[in-house]
């Protein structure tokens, strides 16, 4: 069992020193490139965000259970509520 185990972690090494199976290598959120197209990491100054503006509601209403419960909230902005 123990020779199975080296045999299929030396077979892993090889495969990935290979590149037929990739890792990934946490450096941080800089650029990469993946089959030809190239994805930069976004922010500083020029970055866009949608406003934030949603309403939400959800409600159960169960007298067979006597599950009742309701919660809701709106955002506008900045300002949110909700219950």
């Amino acid at each position: 069992m123990r020779g199975l185990q080296i045999c299929c972690m030396v077979i892993m090494f090889v495969a990935v020193k290979a590149g037929y199976i990739s890792y990934p290598i946490y450096g941080g959120h800089s650029g990469y490139s993946h089959s030809g197209y190239e994805y930069k990491s976004y922010g500083g100054p020029s970055e866009h965000y949608a406003y934030p503006k949603y309403s939400y509601d959800y409600s159960v209403n169960d007298p067979h259970t006597g599950d009742f419960k309701t919660k809701w909230e709106t955002r506008d902005g900045d300002v949110v509520k909700g219950r």
